[in-house]
């Protein structure tokens, strides 16, 4: 599941958005059937984001002011 999450954090768009307006975040939660509890899995969404646009960088200035010429 936390691969999951990484892989959806590592999408352009999500990371666009969330340069433009702070959202989406991303959470990942597990339901265990025994329990029938949400369980938690306390993804770090932004250092986790800082560490993946180190290697996918999307941030660099002329894209972000392509993205918000986009969005407005």
């Amino acid at each position: 599941m936390q691969e999951q999450c990484l892989n959806v954090i590592k999408m352009a768009c999500v990371q666009e958005r969330y340069l433009l307006d702070g959202y989406p975040i991303v959470h990942g939660w597990v339901f265990d059937l025994r329990t029938g509890r949400l369980i938690d899995l306390n993804i770090d969404f932004k250092n986790i984001l800082a560490d993946i646009q180190k290697i996918y960088d999307l941030t660099d200035s002329e894209w972000v002011v392509n993205a918000r010429k986009k969005a407005g």
